[in-house]
């Protein structure tokens, strides 16, 4: 199911794959997600891009992605400026300051 999910393939054919209910996919990919922990010690790249994204049934928050490879750094839950200035600083300064370029749109929530 994770390994589908990573694919960007929808929890309703996830479940019509693999033969199984779309609320035991939706559960078990919940019960992942409660269980997962941010690396904080993996290296920052040097360009990073940050939006909204819409990650649940009415439920906004903020993807951080490499800039330069387009990679998914993250998914977090919420999408103020204060909670993710909250959420960086759990990387260590000197990391931090590998980031030499941040892109965003001007969404209002930025500004909270």
């Amino acid at each position: 199911i994770i390994d589908l999910a990573k694919r960007d393939i929808s929890e309703k054919d996830i479940a019509y794959i693999l033969h199984i209910s779309h609320s035991k996919v939706n559960r078990l990919l919940h019960h992942a997600a409660k269980a997962y922990r941010t690396n904080y010690t993996k290296s920052l790249p040097t360009i990073i891009c940050v939006d909204e994204v819409l990650y649940a049934k009415h439920h906004y928050g903020f993807e951080m992605i490499n800039g330069t490879t387009s990679d998914l750094i993250e998914i977090f839950p919420t999408r103020t400026s204060i909670d993710i200035r909250r959420y960086l600083s759990n990387y260590d300064l000197s990391n931090r300051q590998r980031v030499q370029y941040v892109v965003t749109d001007m969404n209002a929530n930025y500004s909270a």
